[in-house]
């Protein structure tokens, strides 16, 4: 099966790996794990799991002041082919972080993979994070693609969103959307889905996190 196939590709690319989440067990600490604690129980189970499969498994656990120390960030991630990083690095307002770390991550070469991890209820919005953290979007561009779409609304293109069965070309045909005058012109060669996001994001950009000077090339 082609699931087995991609396992046993995935698994043998995978020597070493991290585990970061600011509720991980600290092994160093001398305590015994704390089974109300999830993270915890899940830090000593991968690391159980790493450890029978003659693997390495290095866990963190990720203090918000940690997001500058570039040397610790170094040791983290060097010689590691994953990363098993929480999304919410500092509670429920720790998007941010989580979106540097794996910012940092993608610049190092030898990373091969990325985990993103997560209980929080919003889960399925955790594209739109990346998407809007990656894109590369100024400001100006933002308040740009606002005005221009300031007749869609994001309840809109939830509704649609919410049934795959749904035409993405009607809804920019009803929506007055046209991917070669889309405001921002280095997007107007993405995919329909994208440009959507885009809109999605702009016309509530405040509750996102914008990384400067990036351009998307997902298409």
């Amino acid at each position: 099966m082609y699931s087995d196939k991609a396992f046993a590709i995935l698994n043998s690319s995978i020597n070493s790996a991290v585990f970061i989440d600011d509720k991980a067990k600290d092994f160093y600490s001398g305590t015994p794990i704390d089974t109300g604690v999830v993270e915890e129980k899940l830090s000593g189970a991968l690391f159980k799991t790493f450890k029978e499969n003659g693997k390495s498994l290095l866990v963190h656990k990720f203090q918000k002041e940690q997001i500058t120390d570039n040397s610790l960030i170094n040791y983290l991630f060097t010689g590691k082919d994953l990363i098993l990083l929480d999304w919410e690095l500092n509670d429920n307002d720790g998007q941010q972080y989580s979106l540097e770390l794996l910012a940092k991550s993608i610049e190092a070469p030898y990373i091969n993979f990325c985990c993103i991890y997560s209980r929080a209820a919003n889960f399925d919005k955790i594209p739109l994070y990346l998407t809007a953290y990656f894109s590369g979007l100024q400001k100006d561009e933002i308040e740009n693609i606002k005005n221009t779409y300031a007749h869609v609304t994001i309840e809109e293109i939830a509704e649609f969103q919410r049934n795959p069965s749904n035409s993405i070309d009607s809804f920019f045909e009803d929506n007055q959307i046209v991917l070669d005058e889309f405001p921002i012109e280095r997007f107007r060669d993405k995919s329909k889905n994208i440009v959507l996001d885009l809109i999605n994001i702009s016309l509530d950009y405040e509750k996102y996190f914008f990384k400067k000077k990036i351009i998307l090339t997902t298409k």
